[in-house]
């Protein structure tokens, strides 16, 4: 199922009360559920907090649905945006796919593979650190 960010405005939101909080949590669950009752499937993952602004990630089958939680829950809606791509710090060390020029296999190792991701520092003491020029 497609994945969104939306943002929502919300002044104070990050000044809010725990009891505040849940409130509106309780308020947008509610909504999900009646909503997924009634044939759409759409799931809140979890939402960022600032200062004065929401960030929420939700699963949902289209913008649409979104925007309906929000109109439905009588939330603010800034934006929705379907997430094209998701990265993080393991995304540096991924394997760079092969080259359609390049077809020659690597040769099979005799070593059992880890199931351990290769480490930046491993086998030094050392930190990493930026190189000079």
């Amino acid at each position: 199922m497609p994945q969104f960010v939306i943002e929502r405005t919300l002044p104070g939101a990050g000044k809010m009360s725990d009891t505040e909080m849940q409130q509106i949590s309780a308020k947008s669950n509610d909504v999900l559920r009646g909503m997924t009752a009634q044939g759409t499937p759409i799931q809140w993952l979890h939402s960022y907090v600032t200062g004065d602004k929401l960030y929420c990630v939700y699963n949902a089958p289209d913008a649409k649905a979104v925007q309906e939680h929000a109109k439905r829950g009588g939330f603010p809606i800034d934006s929705v945006a379907q997430v094209a791509r998701v990265i993080d710090p393991t995304t540096a060390h991924a394997p760079k796919p092969a080259s359609s020029k390049s077809a020659s296999p690597r040769p099979a190792s005799s070593k059992p593979a880890s199931s351990k991701p290769a480490s930046p520092t491993a086998g030094s003491s050392k930190p990493l650190s930026p190189r000079s020029t």
